[in-house]
């Protein structure tokens, strides 16, 4: 076991995450501490109101979208594919 902890994590600025399942549990905790760290994050939840709800522990670093509009895309590699989701993506980054 190592004595790591999030305290450990390097400078996550200037760049935009996407963390599935960050409505709770790890996937809350990961989004606290990378937009923690200066990183905007896309927290991908099945449902939006608890996403929201997670969202406001972040502040203004975080943004919720549904998970299924990833599931559109195909994948995270491919999201270029499905105009909409490309959209809002790059709308976060363009806004961060």
């Amino acid at each position: 076991m190592t004595d790591w902890t999030a305290a450990d994590l390097p400078s996550f600025a200037g760049r935009t995450v996407i963390i599935t399942g960050a409505n709770s549990g790890l996937g809350s905790v990961t989004a606290r501490e990378l937009a923690g760290q200066g990183a905007t994050v896309v927290m991908a939840v099945r449902d939006t109101r608890k996403g929201e709800k997670a969202a406001l522990q972040i502040a203004d670093r975080a943004y919720v979208m549904e998970l299924g509009e990833f599931v559109l895309a195909g994948t995270a590699k491919d999201i270029a594919g499905n105009e909409r989701v490309a959209a809002s993506y790059l709308g976060l980054c363009e806004g961060a």
